[in-house]
């Protein structure tokens, strides 16, 4: 995933291949779509805890396991894979809040406050849907040396400066960026 594309630093006239320049560690205003990978990109899972998504995940999961009950009284064929499909969707539905839940508690209780330094932004596209997320490239340290982690953002706006430090709650490879979150 390395570019070649190369430009001049504004701020030193250095030439760069990522969006902070090595040598006045000034933003470059090099897209992070053409900008070099110096580091290697560790996995990234969010753990944050949106209670909309997570209420409808329930809703939704509540729904399917009470039509199961209710099916259940007029059984036959039909209404047995009526129950199966409805069974399944509403265990997955659970299992998704459960795990959602569970990680959000598991950073928020067993992590551990870092640095991290806003490298840019990288946009992530669903290819044929009209569906697109933005996700903040973070320069984390790690025990192995400094890594990136790509969090995905809620919003597709570019919510933290280049260049800036912001806050990231770590807990093995599950993150919460501590978006005016006390800790």
């Amino acid at each position: 995933m390395e570019k070649s594309n190369y430009i001049h630093c504004p701020n030193c006239g250095a030439p760069v291949t990522t969006e902070i320049c090595e040598y006045c560690h000034s933003f470059t205003e090099l897209d992070s779509e053409n900008a070099e990978m110096k580091y290697t990109i560790i996995k990234c899972i969010e753990a944050r805890l949106n209670k909309l998504s997570s209420a409808l995940t329930c809703a939704f999961s509540f729904t399917f396991m009470t039509g199961v009950i209710i099916i259940t009284f007029g059984m036959d064929l039909i209404t047995f894979l009526f129950i199966i499909i409805f069974g399944i969707l509403g265990v997955v539905g659970f299992v998704s809040a459960f795990k959602m839940i569970l990680r959000y508690l598991q950073v928020k209780f067993l992590g551990k406050v870092i640095d991290a330094k806003v490298y840019g932004y990288i946009d992530d596209k669903i290819e044929g849907f009209n569906y697109h997320t933005k996700n903040v490239k973070l320069l984390i340290d790690t025990k192995d040396g400094p890594k990136f982690i790509l969090y995905e953002l809620e919003d597709t706006k570019r919510t933290y400066k280049v260049n800036s430090i912001v806050k990231v709650k770590m807990y093995k490879n599950i993150f919460l960026l501590l978006d005016n979150v006390k800790y």
